[in-house]
C-alpha cells in the first residue's frame, strides 16, 4: 500500500510541475491496476484518466445524450476495469461542448453522465463502485468541439484521489461562458 501511494505522490508532483497536455502512462505505469489490451491511464490535474484506445469512448450527439461512435465497446472496457480492479471505483464525468449557454450544457453534461452511469449499471457493476460528475463547457480538453461531448471515467484508488479531483472540480466554474 505504501508503493501504491509513494507512485501516486510521485505522478501527482509530475502533474504539477508540468502543467502541460496530459500525458498516456503505459499499463505498467497504473500503480498496479489491472487493464485491458488497449486501455491505457492519462494523467489529469483532476486524477487518472481511462484512455480508451481505437476510437472506443463514449461521445455524443449534439444537444443529446444518444451516444455515437463505439460507446458499446467503451462501457464494456470500463465495466472489465471496475472488475479486474475490485479496490478501485470510477467517477463518470459528463461534459460538453461550449455551443449553448453554460447553464444549458451543464444540465446537459449531467444527463450525459447519467446514462453512461447507468449503462454501467445495467451492465451488472455495482453503485458502490461508480460516482458522477458534470463539468458542461467548463472542462474542453479538446480543439473540435464535438471531441468535448464526451463522457470521461476517473479512477479513484482511494479517498485521497478523490479529494484531488473533488478540490480540482471547486476550481472550475460550470456556470461561465466558455469562449
Amino acid at each position: 500500500m505504501k508503493n501504491i501511494a509513494l507512485i501516486l505522490s510521485v505522478i501527482f508532483a509530475m502533474v504539477v510541475a508540468c502543467e502541460t497536455t496530459p500525458k498516456k502512462t503505459t499499463p505498467e505505469q497504473s500503480a498496479g491496476l489491472k487493464l485491458p489490451n488497449g486501455v491505457s491511464v492519462r494523467e489529469t490535474p483532476r486524477g487518472s484518466v481511462l484512455n480508451l484506445a481505437n476510437n472506443r469512448e463514449v461521445k455524443f450527439s449534439f444537444d443529446r445524450t444518444v451516444e455515437i461512435g463505439s460507446y458499446e465497446d467503451a462501457y464494456n472496457l470500463v465495466y472489465q476495469v471496475i472488475n479486474d480492479n475490485p479496490g478501485i471505483r470510477i467517477m463518470v464525468e459528463g461534459n460538453s461542448s461550449k455551443e449553448g449557454r453554460a447553464r444549458y450544457n451543464y444540465n446537459l453534461s449531467q444527463r450525459r453522465a447519467d446514462k453512461s452511469y447507468n449503462y454501467l449499471i445495467k451492465l451488472g457493476t455495482q453503485n458502490s463502485k461508480l460516482l458522477k460528475n458534470a463539468f458542461g463547457e467548463a472542462l474542453p480538453e479538446y480543439s473540435e468541439l464535438e471531441a468535448n461531448r464526451r463522457s470521461e471515467f476517473i479512477i479513484i484508488m482511494n479517498e485521497d484521489d478523490l479529494k484531488k479531483y473533488n478540490d480540482f472540480a471547486k476550481t472550475l466554474d460550470v456556470n461561465k461562458e466558455v469562449e
